[in-house]
């Protein structure tokens, strides 16, 4: 229960940069909390390191998506989230010279 409730009380926000709209925060706010929960799910963090690093995949991992996303609508649709996480982990696994290669390389163990 302990594991449980440290990632659930944890509070995840996007990593807004000046080419992400400001308008787009609560939507990008919920997807981002999404992809941590899937995420740890898979991988329960059992210490506040863990936190932290699934923190760190999660921000990898929804900036990407939200690039890859060629509409808002696509990017928020939740019922295709985990799929397209699995599509995006692979590409980022794939590209050279990306250093998250490492970071993501447990989520799709898993799946």
């Amino acid at each position: 229960m302990k594991t449980a409730t440290l990632y659930l009380t944890t509070q995840i926000e996007p990593k807004m940069n000046f080419s992400s709209s400001t308008q787009h925060y609560n939507e990008r706010t919920t997807v981002c909390r999404e992809v941590f929960r899937i995420l740890a799910e898979r991988a329960p963090p059992r210490r506040a390191y863990d936190v932290a690093f699934l923190k760190r995949q999660t921000y990898i991992l929804d900036d990407f998506l939200y690039k890859l996303s060629s509409t808002m609508e696509e990017y928020c649709d939740l019922n295709s989230l985990e799929q397209r996480m699995l599509v995006a982990t692979s590409m980022i696994l794939q590209s050279p010279g990306i250093t998250a290669a490492s970071v993501l390389s447990g989520f799709l163990e898993s799946s």
